[in-house]
């Protein structure tokens, strides 16, 4: 079971690790904005993601 867009277009978001200590940001995957308001997200290969104290997982919308 996927919420996946079903439809082949542009991520609407980059999913983004930032450290807000130096504003210091990095890509780890994208995300689309459903029909029913629901965000989907998915992770780029081999990201693993582990707790660091000060990050944070932020959705930066892409320009159109």
């Amino acid at each position: 079971m996927s919420d996946a867009p079903k439809k082949s277009r542009s991520p609407d978001f980059d999913l983004c690790v930032l450290n807000p200590q130096d504003g210091q940001k990095g890509r780890i995957g994208a995300a689309w904005l459903n029909e029913d308001g629901s965000i989907s997200i998915v992770l780029n290969r081999c990201v693993v993601l582990t707790e660091q104290d000060g990050f944070s997982i932020r959705l930066f919308r892409k320009d159109p």
